[in-house]
């Protein structure tokens, strides 16, 4: 718009040819930054599909938006510890990890073995007994000292697992946490930049018609123009951010994305 302008003003004599290249300039400025975000939706689509097989659909546009709403109460993120795939599988490890080192410290014990056998005859001519009973008893138990080294070694492998749990327990709920917040702070910035955005279009359309009318320089146009176009990609931005950050927060407390999936109620 403000190249046909600039184009318009020149022809009629009333603006300079350095109005009309800067102007021309700035169009070639916008393309070389569009060819870039191009590239930038071809990698990541890319990589969207190398890792989960899926090709996206790059024919529509994607419109980032989100109704500004709280999240509920933190303690309702609080998923009990079975909930979250990281804390389950650290607590199935420890588990493991104890029923080994048992095993271990029972390999101790000694074995007892018994042995019941029975004989009988049905030959004719000989008299006496016809059956015989044989009972034996066996009580086993060896030790060597490399057992003695491996019961150490599970029991410290127990220890490693029951701190890898806690850990794995506080992590979690420092990200529940971490999330939440991310949050809260995501919808204070994407609230903040659609107001900027609408202040900036309001800014540069009021600079078009000032250059229109000859009452404007190019320059305040143009510096307009790019303070609108960095405030809507800040408001695009932002909103993508908030809409990332209320899905790491459900992933934290364990929660399905999925269509469809039950969801915590508020």
């Amino acid at each position: 718009m403000s190249l046909s302008i600039a184009e318009e003003r020149y022809e009629a004599g009333a603006a300079a040819l350095l109005d009309a290249d800067r102007a021309r300039a700035e169009v070639e400025r916008n393309v070389q930054q569009l060819a870039a975000a191009e590239l930038q939706v071809s990698l990541a689509a890319r990589a969207l599909q190398s890792a989960t097989g899926v090709s996206p659909d790059l024919q529509g546009q994607m419109a980032f938006g989100d109704d500004l709403h709280e999240e509920p109460p933190l303690e309702q993120f609080q998923t009990p510890d079975d909930g979250i795939p990281s804390i389950a599988t650290a607590i199935e490890h420890r588990v493991a990890s104890e029923q080994t080192a048992a095993a271990e410290r029972l390999s101790f014990v000694p074995s007892l073995e018994a042995a019941l056998t029975e004989q009988t005859s049905n030959v004719k001519g000989f008299s006496g007994q016809e059956a015989f009973w044989q009972a034996v008893v066996g009580l086993t138990w060896s030790f060597d000292l490399t057992k003695v080294a491996s019961v150490r070694a599970q029991a410290a492998a127990a220890d490693a697992a029951r701190a890898e749990e806690q850990r794995a327990r506080l992590s979690a709920r420092d990200d529940i946490h971490r999330a939440w917040m991310t949050v809260e702070t995501d919808i204070a910035r994407s609230r903040s930049a659609r107001v900027e955005a609408e202040v900036s279009a309001r800014a540069s359309a009021i600079a078009l018609e000032q250059y229109r009318d000859g009452t404007a320089t190019q320059l305040d146009l143009l510096q307009a123009q790019r303070d609108a176009f960095n405030a809507e990609a800040s408001r695009i931005q932002a909103d993508a951010d908030l809409l990332n950050s209320r899905a790491q927060l459900r992933i934290a407390a364990g929660e399905s994305l999925l269509p469809g999936a039950a969801r915590r109620a508020p």
